[in-house]
């Protein structure tokens, strides 16, 4: 029996090398909403893109708790008229989503910027650091 390796490699980051070492499945997993990438884009950093269309920076949240990167997703304002709509195909989403992906100890969050329907979150191999829940804020600016 195989193991699909690359449900996996959607849902960490930095643990390229122990990919078939190491499974790991949960519900959190095998969730496809919203889309997300996962880029390597040098030996130390990664991008992690999220559509998130249909939402504002303040209708997101990011935290750290435990090695796992949580980004979160609260329905964002709905229009109080939408059941008098009388829709033909309604294919955005617009519900509440939890992302979860578990991190390598030495991986950093340096920073998370919001554009165009895009969550983009730079993470960068550092020293380890203690494992304290904590919140990470969202740009509206390009980084760097």
């Amino acid at each position: 029996m195989g193991y699909d390796t690359a449900n996996l490699l959607r849902s960490t980051i930095g643990f390229e090398h122990l990919v078939h070492h190491a499974l790991h499945d949960s519900k959190s997993h095998r969730c496809s909403y919203p889309s997300h990438n996962v880029e390597k884009t040098t030996d130390t950093d990664y991008t992690l893109t999220i559509v998130v269309a249909g939402f504002r920076p303040e209708d997101i949240t990011i935290t750290i708790e435990n090695q796992i990167l949580f980004v979160r997703g609260h329905s964002p304002r709905h229009d109080t008229h939408d059941h008098q709509r009388k829709w033909i195909h309604r294919g955005i989403a617009a519900r509440a989503f939890e992302r979860s992906f578990a991190l390598a100890a030495s991986l950093a969050i340096t920073e998370a910027y919001f554009d165009n329907g895009l969550l983009k979150i730079f993470l960068q191999h550092a020293f380890p650091r203690k494992s304290e829940p904590r919140s990470i804020s969202i740009a509206t600016h390009p980084p760097h």
